[in-house]
């Protein structure tokens, strides 16, 4: 406690100022990390995203009359996958009879954590990609539905909507394993080949995540 005679007044105690040079440079710090804040969320938002998890390794099922359609989702570069078979190899094979054909399959797809089955026209009708969803199905492996009769082919034209091929794949329960397995209808995106393309393109990734999720859970 400050002690004083009466007729004495305290002297007045200086007020440090602050130092406004720290003061600004600290100001103009926060402001730039604000900016940095921002773009990363912008560009988070876009359609760069940083994940963190690599590539996931994907198995195409599909119909070998889509296959230019089927060649073109491949070529988005979202996931990591099977390496396409020739049509020689693939004859080759064919001709070798069903135990190399299963055996080709089983190789390709046990390095594999997830199956996309491309939907053309006669996808559901065929026997190959019959036995190839219920492999994945019964591995555990993530399965989903991407329907491309509105990706052009080679020719420019694109195709009539196809049947859902899990409709007639019946679960124990009775159910249809279409009850439990997503599949994805580009024409969401745009009427046009291109807008669809793009729309695959822009979520193939996130549909692949959400495969494997949706397995996990059950």
């Amino acid at each position: 406690m400050m002690n004083y005679y009466p007729n004495q007044r305290p002297k007045p105690q200086r007020q440090k100022t602050p130092n406004r040079g720290k003061f600004l440079l600290g100001t103009l710090a926060v402001a730039v990390l604000g900016i940095l804040v921002i773009k990363t969320i912008e560009e988070g938002l876009g359609e760069k995203r940083i994940t963190n998890h690599p590539k996931r390794r994907v198995f195409f099922s599909f119909h070998w009359k889509d296959a230019w359609q089927a060649s073109q989702v491949r070529n988005i570069g979202a996931t990591s996958h099977d390496e396409p078979v020739s049509n020689n190899s693939w004859e080759q094979i064919k001709r070798s009879g069903d135990s190399a054909i299963k055996n080709w399959i089983d190789s390709q797809m046990a390095i594999c954590s997830c199956v996309i089955v491309l939907i053309g026209q006669e996808t559901h009708s065929r026997k190959w990609v019959n036995y190839e969803i219920r492999k994945a199905f019964n591995d555990g492996k993530g399965i989903l539905g991407i329907y491309i009769d509105g990706i052009k082919d080679r020719e420019g034209r694109t195709s009539r909507r196809g049947n859902n091929p899990f409709d007639s794949i019946i679960l124990t329960d009775r159910r249809p394993l279409s009850r439990i397995i997503t599949t994805y209808d580009p024409s969401v995106g745009g009427w046009d080949s291109q807008s669809q393309y793009a729309y695959i393109a822009r979520n193939l990734e996130a549909w692949v995540e959400q495969a494997l999720q949706n397995r996990r859970q059950e």
